[in-house]
Parts: C-alpha cells; sequence; structure tokens
C-alpha cells in the first residue's frame, strides 16, 4: 500500500495500519483481515483501535445518501395505514390513477406495493403470522418482495437456494494457472441479486443476502457468523469485480456500492458496503425492521417500512448499474483494451488488486476458523 494513499483521519490515525495493527492480534477471523471496517463493531471503541470520534468520523466520511421515494409512492404506501383486515381489503379494492391506466415500467412499484399488502391481508386472515415456520415459507410467502421489486429490470434477478457468487469465485480463483488445480468454488448465499446473462457472458452481482427462520439480535451466532463475517467478504468481492469493470477508474470506484439484505423471521436489516478512502472498505448497517403481528395497524406500519428499504435497496442497485453501463458504454479505446486483454500479464492477480485489497482467504479447517501463521 501507498502510505500517501491511506485514509488519514484528523487524529492522524491511519486507518488502515490500525486495521493491519488489530488485524495481526486476531486468532479468529475478523473483517479487519479484509480490510472491512464495520462502523457498527463495537470491539474497535472497546479494544482501543479507534475512538468513538474515530469511528463516527469514518462513519460521515463522503456519505452515500439514501434514495428518497417519491411523493405519490408514499402517498400510496400511506394508504395502508389501516387498523383491520377488512379497511386493508377496503384499501386494496379502492381505485387508484395508477391502475385505470396501467402501464407496467411505468405504475410496477405501486403493484408492487399492492401485490405485497394482498398477500399480507391473506396471512393477516389465516394467522399464518402468529406463528414460526420453516426458512424457505419466509422466502416465499414474506420476503418475495425482495425478489418482485425487480421485476421492471428485465436484466436484473434475485437468485435463490444456496446461490453460488461468481464473483466470491474469481478472486480464489485469481492465482489459478495449472488445470490440474481443482477449481475453487465461491461463497454460497441464500440470495444474490445479479445481471441475468447467457453462461458465455460475465454477469456483475450487485448484491446477497441470508435468510434464517429464527429472530436473532445481533449477537447472535447465525447473524455474526452471516451477517458479521461471510456476507460483507462477498460483498467485497462483488464491489472489487465491479470496480475491475470500471478499468480501475477511481472515481468510479467511490462511488460504487454492494448492498446485502438480512432477514431473520419477520426482520430486516439492510447493509451497505463501499469504498469511501484509501484502501478500506466501509460497512454500514440499517437499524432492523421487525414486522410486527400482534395488530394489524401495527402490522401494516411496520410493513410500509420494509417496503420503502427494499425500495431504497432497488434504486441504490439502480445506480450502481447505471454507473458500471456508463462506462462501459463510454469507453473511447474499447477496440484497444480487447487487444490489450490478450497481451501477457506479469501478474496473475486481479488489477483490481492496485487499489482494493484482496479479500481475506478463510482458512482451509472451516471448523477452527484459526489464524495461526498472518504475515505481521
Amino acid at each position: 500500500m501507498d502510505d500517501e494513499k491511506k485514509w488519514i483521519l484528523s487524529t492522524g490515525s491511519v486507518v488502515e495500519d490500525k486495521l493491519y495493527e488489530y488485524a495481526c492480534t486476531k486468532a479468529d477471523e475478523h473483517l479487519s483481515h479484509s480490510f472491512i471496517l464495520d462502523v457498527n463493531d463495537a470491539t474497535y471503541v472497546k479494544d482501543g483501535v479507534f475512538t468513538t470520534d474515530e469511528i463516527s468520523e469514518i462513519h460521515a466520511f463522503e456519505p452515500k445518501a439514501m434514495p428518497k421515494l417519491p411523493d405519490d409512492l408514499m402517498e400510496y404506501l400511506k394508504s395502508f395505514e389501516v387498523n383491520t383486515t377488512q379497511e386493508l381489503r377496503s384499501a386494496l379494492y379502492k381505485a387508484h390513477p395508477w391502475q385505470l391506466d396501467f402501464d407496467f415500467h411505468r405504475s410496477s412499484d405501486f403493484d408492487w406495493i399492492h401485490q405485497t399488502f394482498f398477500a399480507f391481508a391473506r396471512m393477516l386472515e389465516s394467522g399464518a403470522l402468529a406463528h414460526s415456520h420453516l426458512e424457505s415459507w419466509y422466502n416465499a410467502h414474506v420476503w418475495r418482495m425482495i425478489d418482485t421489486i425487480f421485476d421492471d429490470i428485465p436484466d436484473i434477478e434475485v437468485a435463490r437456494g444456496e446461490a453460488t457468487s461468481t464473483a466470491s469465485a474469481n478472486r480464489k480463483n485469481a492465482n489459478r494457472s495449472d488445470h490440474h488445480e481443482r477449481k475453487k468454488f465461491g461463497r454460497k448465499l441464500d440470495l444474490i441479486i445479479k445481471l441475468i446473462r447467457a453462461h458465455h457472458e460475465h454477469a456483475f452481482e450487485f448484491g446477497g443476502g441470508e435468510v434464517g427462520k429464527l429472530y436473532e439480535q445481533g449477537n447472535g451466532t447465525k447473524p455474526l457468523a452471516e451477517a458479521g463475517l461471510k456476507l460483507p467478504k462477498v460483498l467485497k468481492d462483488m464491489l472489487a469485480d465491479l470496480i475491475d469493470s470500471t478499468d480501475n477508474s477511481i472515481d468510479k470506484a467511490r462511488k460504487l456500492e454492494t448492498l446485502g439484505l438480512v432477514s431473520y423471521g419477520l426482520s430486516l436489516t439492510m447493509l451497505r458496503l463501499d469504498f469511501p478512502c484509501g484502501y478500506v472498505c466501509r460497512l454500514t448497517r440499517t437499524n432492523s425492521i421487525n414486522i410486527i403481528t400482534s395488530t394489524c395497524r401495527q402490522t401494516c406500519k411496520s410493513l410500509i417500512q420494509c417496503l420503502c428499504m427494499i425500495w431504497m435497496a432497488k434504486a441504490m442497485i439502480v445506480s450502481t448499474k447505471a454507473i458500471v453501463e456508463d462506462v462501459m458504454d463510454k469507453e473511447e479505446n474499447w477496440i484497444q483494451n480487447c487487444i490489450q486483454v490478450t497481451q501477457p500479464n506479469s501478474s496473475n492477480s486481479f488489477v483490481t488488486q492496485q487499489i482494493l485489497p484482496p479479500t481475506f482467504s478463510t482458512p482451509q479447517n472451516n471448523r477452527v476458523k484459526r489464524i495461526h501463521s498472518i504475515p505481521c
């Protein structure tokens, strides 16, 4: 790493150096090994790595604003803030301008809200939300709203069912040069948001997610292992892949981000991973939204919050997709670049590593996950 390009805080602390020193003290794998800084990780302050003010400075640096819902869409959401299932049915059957002159692409988000509330009306009436279910049930009945929000974007899909990340596989096989060496598979996530491409084309990934049947607070074993380590690492692999598509433009790289959606039971949390400064990736998390089922009104209000979060996630993914496609469309020397791709490369590693350090490879023994030989 070039010292002049590192992230230096107002206190004089160098973020990369602090993360490296902290990683050398950890026997178990930690996000600091991958130069990912989770601003919600309390151990940084607890262990004296950063002060509270320094964490706040990191969090506040060049923040990426949350997209704002259009006023008409927000008003439509508020129309479902009702007290009973009968009132919910009445709100659903009420005609709106977008329905009278329906255009799928123009009114898709309205229809998405309408269809989601229809599904929840049936679940409220049947009492299905009053007891726990298997993970697959939540995917099919509750969190299907994550899949259907992208229906109006024909080249984006939400792949579910232990989907394998291509970006993760690319990183793991970056230095593979011998065909006798077994090709490694990418990490599997419960969902991956990616471009739809033919098998011979590269499909960029914009985000992923993990699902569980039981709600656990952030210190539960499953959230710590998946949302606290596994998912952020894959999000960095996805981000590295996107940066590579910009021909390692540092200005474009700073604008990109990847997203994680974590749902446990009826709880939803969003993760955002970006590359704001130096060589460090920053991970931020929203507060968890819990769909409350004690009354119809509480269910509707909390569902409105979930729908807002998922709509914002879609808007951020669309923005990232536009940045990548804009770079590819405006590339002036694309013919020469295609020729250069065939030239011998002095290194087998990703070009992206010039500006973004690689994600740390998890030790082979997954049962223990201890790191005994970190080069310090």
